[in-house]
């Protein structure tokens, strides 16, 4: 599904608040300081320097050493130059904008409730996903601050490109400097004489990597799949059995023979053969109401290049109903029963309540959509505000019909839908 920026985003919402009410709303400026802006358009042969008091002016874009996207100041009370459509602002932004900077102006509303507002209409809408479920460990990358650096030099940061995630929002990047450096899961505690089914997405598009399961009791390495360098999905995949007077282990991917790599991972899924039960992540909150059957898994794909590595294959089939243990008064409040021990990556399927977007930041859902429910929950807004009866019954209006537009817009892309699971039909003897 395309994606829609917090940006535009914001440009859209204005045009529907004061697009017809006010001349400017979304524009770019010609020449400025840290304490003006010109805007060649806004030029008139009359006005008063008061037209724009009070109004705050939002940038849009970065151009050149100008303030960053976010920075917000307000145009002084008489800082309107009619003339020459120049605007004094205070406080000054961090450095002077460059021309053709893009700018926003509110009217009447903080640039921080726009977004507060979309958030919270980011936040009302579960949206279908899919995440593996870690096993031993939950390393499905959604929270890449579970996964810590291994040696010195070595950099992590998300990765959100499309070609570069493998399942979910986000894969966690590697950039390392020396080799047999990278990334590792936190330990996770095994049974000696236990047989672990590991499985790790990567793509490689510089230079080489390998997986390791580590023996963190012994301090050695129990087993290596090198030579990783596909700069396409790779699934790393073996089963191994747990060493002798063995408690802990941790899955790390590192680089192998080139100190300059560069690697992105998709998942760490470590599974037992005498385990049936694991943790969900704590983004599942309520998993009776989130949750969906049955379980799914990836299917094996095609040998690749390397010992122990297959072409990852984009193919979810389903596997098995499993049970769903919850208790919300635990420490890990939501559990999955498997009803046999896995031996490929499972996936389950769960609604995601949207996440708190950013100025940066970018949302999978229409944006016709969000800028529907946003204006209905503003116009509630500013209809609070409002002391004229006669402006409260308009904005209470038009908030009833922004609602209206949001709801249809919610049928039309099944967001809120209730779900039929037909089931199999039973012939029932009634007397």
């Amino acid at each position: 599904m395309p994606l829609t920026t917090v940006i535009n985003l914001r440009a859209a919402i204005l045009r529907e608040l004061w697009g017809g009410r006010h001349p400017l709303v979304s524009t770019t400026t010609a020449v400025g300081t840290s304490t003006t802006l010109a805007i060649s358009s806004a030029a008139y042969s009359g006005g008063a320097t008061s037209d724009y008091g009070g109004t705050w002016v939002f940038i849009a874009e970065l151009v050149g050493a100008g303030p960053a996207v976010g920075e917000i100041s307000k145009v002084t009370s008489t800082g309107f130059t009619i003339a020459t459509g120049v605007f004094t602002v205070s406080p000054a932004y961090t450095a002077a904008l460059d021309t053709g900077t893009d700018v926003q102006f509110y009217y009447g509303l903080h640039p921080d409730e726009i977004l507060q507002a979309i958030n919270r209409i980011q936040n009302s809408i579960p949206s279908p996903a899919y995440l593996p479920l870690g096993g031993l460990n939950t390393h499905d990358m959604e929270s890449t601050t579970s996964m810590t650096a291994v040696g010195a030099g070595t950099t992590l940061a998300k990765q959100t490109t499309a070609s570069r995630v493998a399942i979910g929002l986000r894969s966690q990047n590697v950039i390392t400097t020396v080799v047999t450096t990278g990334v590792t899961t936190p330990t996770f505690d095994v049974h000696e004489g236990d047989v672990l089914t590991v499985s790790v997405a990567l793509r490689v598009p510089t230079g080489d990597a390998e997986v390791v399961l580590r023996n963190i009791t012994a301090g050695s390495d129990t087993r290596r799949v090198r030579s990783i360098n596909d700069s396409v999905w790779t699934e790393g995949y073996f089963t191994e059995t747990v060493p002798a007077n063995c408690e802990q282990m941790a899955v790390r991917v590192l680089a192998d023979t080139t100190a300059a790599s560069e690697f992105d991972v998709g998942w760490i899924t470590v599974y037992s053969n005498s385990y049936q039960q694991y943790i969900l992540p704590s983004q599942i909150e309520y998993a009776s109401g989130q949750l969906a059957m049955p379980l799914w898994y990836v299917r094996q794909g095609s040998a690749a290049e390397a010992t122990d590595t297959y072409r990852l294959d984009t193919e979810y089939l389903p596997w098995a109903q499993a049970e769903l243990i919850e208790d919300w008064r635990a420490a890990n409040p939501n559990r999955l029963q498997l009803p046999l021990a896995a031996t490929r990556p499972v996936l389950y399927q769960f609604k995601r309540p949207g996440p708190d977007l950013a100025n940066a930041d970018s949302t999978e859902l229409p944006e016709g959509l969000v800028v529907a429910g946003v204006m209905a929950d503003l116009k509630g807004v500013l209809a609070a505000r409002t002391a004229n009866p006669m402006m409260v019954a308009r904005l209470v209006r038009e908030a009833g019909e922004f609602t209206h537009r949001y709801n249809r817009l919610k049928r039309e892309y099944g967001i809120g839908t209730p779900v039929i699971e037909m089931g199999v039909q039973h012939r029932v003897w009634v007397r």
